[in-house]
């Protein structure tokens, strides 16, 4: 939405209910004699805005900026470009857009329009915000693992100099995306299943995902471990994320709501929950991932570092 539409939707409502001691003519004198004014504020604020409530457009234009950065070589100035680059889920893949795909950047499939929801940047700065307390409490380095980590929303969104991150991320183009941003953390390209099974006794004090959540398909192999053969990514990650953290370490997941509340889920809840308690709990709006009518939960679990 443009300034101006948003502008004359924001009189209509202030209008009709105009504050205390004021009446509707006083709004419409106010938004006239202000109306410059209130429009700059208003597009400094929608420029301002998180990439992943741009438009369509906005976002595809913003998506090919960055790749164009990262194949010319990304310098200081670049970063903020990068910042702005927000996966192709809900996007158009048509001809025209991939004819302007810069050469050597890696190029996104199809995939990406399914997978590519990255987390919203609203929601990792609160998982940041809520977990700051808990972080702070800790005297020594804190080892955090991002398994799905995308171009890093939850890695950027954590400000404890004392993290030291492990990120994981299976699209070539969104880990060199993410690589440029934070060349200082440890970053693996490929599958989080190739990462697990290279690092066996890896342990972590915290871990913060937002899973795929569609069938691992071929990665259902690349884990020996048959205690984990989960068919869906999200119970995988889950499963295998929460089982890396040490005693009294923190997991945050957003995940489908199934796992919570579904029928189905009963048995992996119990597992679980037999060796992690469960903090707290948030059901998430349907529209965070726009296109997907999908209702997620915002999960925090601590370890019991042992089983009940």
């Amino acid at each position: 939405m443009q300034a101006p539409a948003l502008l004359d939707r924001l009189h209509a409502a202030v209008r009709e209910a105009p504050p205390r001691g004021l009446a509707a003519n006083d709004v419409d004198a106010f938004v006239h004699r202000n109306r410059a004014v209130l429009l700059a504020l208003i597009a400094e604020r929608l420029a301002d805005r998180e990439p992943d409530l741009w438009t369509p457009g906005k976002r595809t234009a913003a998506n090919l900026a960055a790749m164009e950065a990262l194949a010319r070589g990304v310098t200081p100035e670049d970063r903020r470009l990068l910042t702005r680059y927000s996966g192709w889920g809900g996007l158009s893949l048509r001809p025209s857009v991939r004819a302007k795909f810069p050469a050597g950047v890696p190029v996104p499939d199809k995939a990406g329009l399914v997978h590519e929801y990255y987390t919203p940047t609203r929601v990792a700065r609160e998982v940041a915000r809520v977990l700051g307390p808990f972080l702070d409490a800790f005297d020594t380095p804190i080892r955090a693992l991002e398994p799905s980590a995308g171009i890093g929303r939850f890695v950027r969104a954590f400000r404890n100099p004392k993290l030291d991150w492990t990120a994981i991320e299976a699209s070539p183009l969104s880990a060199r995306m993410l690589g440029a941003l934070r060349p200082e953390i440890t970053l693996h390209e490929g599958s989080f299943e190739s990462w697990v099974t290279q690092h066996p006794d890896a342990r972590f004090d915290l871990v913060v995902a937002n899973p795929p959540y569609g069938p691992r398909g071929l990665h259902i192999t690349e884990d020996p471990d048959r205690r984990y053969r989960q068919k869906q990514a999200w119970a995988y990650f889950l499963l295998r994320c929460l089982d890396l953290l040490r005693p009294d370490g923190i997991g945050a997941f957003v995940i489908p709501s199934g796992f919570l509340t579904g029928t189905t889920q009963r048995a992996l809840r119990e597992r679980v929950l037999r060796s992690h308690h469960l903090m707290s709990a948030f059901r998430l709006p349907s529209e965070l991932f726009p296109g997907t009518e999908l209702v997620t939960d915002l999960l925090f679990f601590r370890a019991r570092g042992g089983a009940l």
